[in-house]
């Protein structure tokens, strides 16, 4: 949640793959869309997270492709009214995927370098970007899920693309602090990319949703990780491209759906599935 109990929606791809530059915020159940002094470029791309060390637990959002570029390299931060560009040019990584570290209190990125090609481990510490140089990473890969793990307090990597080969990836990585560990649960989700993942705090969980398996199918399950394994919860139906938040009491997914641009809210609550 940022400042005032917010979760924060911005950008996307809206109807005939347009993108879009609106930031809604959702409170007390109710989305509303705001309308700030100042505005991000056209996202459809991009890796943010909410940065728990900032005095004012904003959220940065890094990167993405707009309309003119595919590599945006301004990172924007939400005070809770208005948005603002940092002044701090991005590292040159591209399709990377951010969360909140509580190790070290930092903003974790990973994302596959624009020129290498090779994945690279990012940290913003609320005013600067540096690199990280563990001395094991995962590979780099585009569409992942990375989420913040309640069970844990550590960074959790699922899935994506491998950025070189093409292939769909299934492996789990775990980010410490300082290093990156493969991880080998035993029961683990299909490979696929663009899952929807969340933490579930309340359920000391992250919820994995969906995605896109082999040959492009948009898949229709569900699964939680309890810091150990990967075991199956009910599916919200064919599901790819959400967002989603946890609000404190239950899971809030906005979005994606069969054909990837719903505009349905769904609600988890740790048993069922409901729609607004």
């Amino acid at each position: 949640m940022a400042p005032k109990q917010q979760a924060v929606l911005f950008g996307g791809v809206g109807a005939s793959n347009r993108p879009l530059s609106d930031t809604w915020i959702r409170q007390s159940g109710c989305w509303t869309e705001v309308h700030p002094s100042a505005n991000p470029p056209s996202n459809t791309i991009l890796a943010s997270a909410y940065d728990a060390s900032s005095a004012d637990l904003v959220v940065l959002m890094y990167g993405g492709s707009g309309t003119s570029s595919y590599l945006d390299l301004s990172t924007w931060l939400w005070d809770g009214n208005n948005w603002r560009a940092s002044p701090v040019l991005g590292p040159r990584v591209s399709a990377g995927q951010a969360a909140y570290d509580r190790a070290s209190g930092q903003v974790i990125l990973f994302g596959m370098a624009d020129i290498s090609g090779a994945g690279e481990t990012w940290a913003w510490d609320g005013s600067s970007w540096s690199r990280l140089n563990p001395t094991t990473s995962p590979v780099a890969r585009f569409n992942a899920a990375m989420v913040a793990d309640p069970a844990t307090n550590t960074i959790l990597l699922f899935s994506g693309v491998n950025g070189m080969s093409r292939e769909l990836l299934g492996d789990t990585w775990s980010w410490s602090g300082t290093q990156w560990t493969k991880l080998a649960p035993a029961s683990s989700p299909p490979p696929r990319q663009e899952a929807t993942v969340s933490p579930f705090a309340r359920g000391g969980r992250t919820i994995l949703i969906g995605g896109l398996g082999a040959s492009g199918s948009v898949l229709a399950d569900a699964w939680q990780w309890d810091g150990i394994t990967w075991s199956t919860i009910p599916g919200v139906g064919a599901n790819c491209c959400s967002v989603a938040t946890d609000d404190g009491s239950e899971i809030v997914v906005f979005g994606g759906g069969n054909d990837h641009a719903t505009g349905q809210t769904r609600l988890w609550n740790g048993t069922t599935w409901t729609t607004e």
